[in-house]
């Protein structure tokens, strides 16, 4: 009977161990972002969640939530804040209203290389920047995504800054988009990137800004007909994590989603090099006007702007890092 007895505990034990280590051998994690299925953004998260679960023996499994899903961006970011197992796209110019100098990442003009700009994303003057961001219990998981190439999809042709006046053009919700286009003559107005549709379909607003991969993936060019080639941001988006729920993670962990980070980077930037030249020609056969613009008047509408538009950033910041650039 004692042995009897003694197997029946040791089958118990065993199985709440099997329980328990099942329990704990899968960590998941929610990856949200606004790109539709099959855009570069949205490939380059699938590549990553292949990565993370072959790198962890499926210990690690990543849910990928395309096209808002979840909510906004800035939704999402306030559930990453308040410890939800998330991962998110992000941008610069809405960290910025925790962190003042992230903003000039993207900011108007400041490169046009992708290149130097992740050299930028990786020095100790970044680093600086991404540890007080922490403190506000945001975490920078991958801070060099390329994004794409911004360009202006209008109802009716834009060609100079004067061509913008009165038009409203969505901008997500960041102050440094916000003051670009209200810089270059528009009306930013801001909004998520899913309710753009119906919102160029019911005249709230006549244009907006993105890559042209995403012009493409979301289909605006059915209801806005004209692409002016600003060229005005060299895109590149955070992938972030509350900052309780990334320390949450093992070391270990956070490695593999690191390393694996690293491989997205490289292929997604490959995938948006390809797929904007791609994405500008289905453009044009879809019936999109493809308009050259006066590249010097639109910088110049924006210089005075990002220079000292600003008062919460360090002094003579878009200066500052532009030499940082040049030095890439």
């Amino acid at each position: 009977m004692k042995s009897f007895t003694q197997f029946i505990k040791t089958a118990v034990a065993i199985g709440l161990l099997s329980f328990s280590m099942n329990s704990l051998a899968k960590t998941e994690i929610m990856v949200a972002y606004g790109n539709q299925p099959g855009e570069p953004i949205d490939k380059a998260m699938h590549f990553w969640a292949d990565k993370v679960k072959e790198k962890s023996n499926g210990e690690i499994i990543f849910k990928l939530f395309p096209s808002s899903q979840l909510g906004s961006q800035t939704e999402v970011l306030e559930q990453a804040k308040f410890g939800s197992n998330i991962i998110t796209i992000s941008d610069y110019g809405e960290l910025m209203e925790l962190v003042p100098d992230l903003g000039v990442i993207n900011a108007p003009y400041i490169s046009q290389s992708f290149e130097k700009k992740a050299k930028l994303l990786h020095s100790d003057w970044f680093k600086g920047l991404s540890a007080k961001l922490d403190e506000q219990q945001v975490h920078i998981v991958v801070p060099d995504v390329v994004y794409g190439t911004r360009h202006l999809l209008t109802k009716k042709p834009v060609t100079k800054p004067a061509d913008l006046k009165g038009m409203k053009i969505r901008v997500q919700h960041s102050r440094v988009f916000l003051q670009t286009i209200k810089a270059m003559g528009g009306v930013p107005t801001p909004m998520s990137l899913s309710d753009v549709y119906p919102g160029l379909s019911e005249g709230i607003i006549d244009g907006l800004e993105n890559p042209a991969v995403v012009l493409l993936g979301g289909k605006f060019f059915e209801v806005a007909k004209n692409l002016g080639l600003t060229a005005h941001t060299t895109n590149m988006s955070p992938f972030v994590a509350g900052t309780s729920f990334w320390n949450s993670l093992t070391e270990q962990q956070q490695k593999i989603i690191l390393d694996t980070s690293r491989e997205m980077v490289a292929y997604g930037g490959e995938l948006i090099a390809q797929a904007e030249t791609e994405a500008l020609d289905n453009l044009k056969k879809a019936g999109v006007t493809i308009n050259e613009v006066d590249l010097a008047s639109f910088e110049k509408s924006v210089a005075d702007v990002i220079s000292s538009g600003f008062p919460e950033w360090s002094p003579n910041l878009y200066k500052v890092v532009q030499e940082k650039l040049s030095q890439y």
